[in-house]
């Protein structure tokens, strides 16, 4: 008998057709799009996060520089030098102290300028000596201000004077003349001192007998941008910095950090 080779049937395999191929490509495109805008949108805000914690590290390391070192003005120790206030205005603050008690303000760090420099006045400088060129302690810092409470109404009380309401002047110099900065007499320094609406606090009316030898704390703000722009964001926030009010109407987001110093070195009594 002959032997025959019969063929092996094996299954059927059906296919895609031409539409399910097109019905997985669609669902593909569309999760694909979701999960690239997901991580589009959850990287734009880690990225603008990761900013605004590096804008907040560099406004806050200024600040604490600046008020320590303020806090020193007028030191002298047992060094007898005439040490104090050299500029104290709206925007730039200048001060001696005598560190190593040797009789002068000569050293290195002993005669100190905090003022805006650069291009658009956007790094907060740091001169350690009277000649000194800028050293940046801080960088995108868009706004710097200062005010000052003071003893002078020559009480021999040695505190802080104060207006009718009781509250301590914080005032700043506008032209040869000390102007309260509290212009609405409400015992807070905030956009609604801007009673005229042309974006600077100063009363119309200057306090009398004011000079820096009678300054006893000083009041500092600093206002810093993040690095880039935020996108789809405008702050039109209104910042009051000093005797400014900074409304930025940009994409960059913003904070203002403020403190009070008092110059322990500078005779004072009573409590801020």
């Amino acid at each position: 008998m002959a032997n025959f080779c019969h063929p092996r049937h094996y299954p059927q395999t059906k296919g895609f057709t031409l539409v399910e191929l097109l019905v997985a490509i669609a669902v593909s495109g569309i999760l694909g799009t979701a999960i690239f805008s997901t991580f589009f949108t959850h990287n734009k805000v880690y990225i603008e996060q990761e900013q605004v914690v590096a804008m907040q590290q560099n406004l806050r390391a200024g600040l604490d520089l600046m008020v320590r070192e303020i806090r020193m003005a007028g030191f002298e120790g047992d060094g007898d030098a005439s040490v104090g206030f050299i500029t104290a205005d709206a925007n730039k603050i200048e001060f001696t102290w005598d560190e190593n008690e040797d009789g002068d303000f000569d050293d290195y760090g002993e005669y100190l300028t905090y003022s805006l420099y650069g291009a658009g006045m956007s790094n907060l400088g740091r001169k350690p000596t009277k000649d000194a060129n800028n050293q940046a302690v801080a960088e995108n810092i868009v706004g710097l201000g200062f005010a000052y409470a003071f003893d002078a109404d020559d009480d021999d009380n040695n505190e802080l004077d104060v207006d009718a309401s009781g509250n301590i002047y914080w005032a700043a110099p506008v032209g040869g003349n000390w102007y309260s900065l509290d212009v609405n007499a409400d015992g807070l320094i905030n956009a609604d001192d801007d009673t005229d609406g042309n974006g600077i606090l100063n009363d119309t009316v200057p306090l009398p007998n004011v000079n820096r030898d009678d300054i006893r704390a000083v009041q500092i703000w600093m206002l810093a941008q993040t690095g880039n722009e935020a996108r789809g964001f405008t702050d039109t926030n209104k910042y009051v910095v000093g005797t400014q009010i900074i409304q930025p109407n940009n994409a960059f987001r913003h904070r203002l950090l403020s403190a009070v110093v008092e110059c322990r070195n500078l005779v004072m009594k009573g409590k801020l």
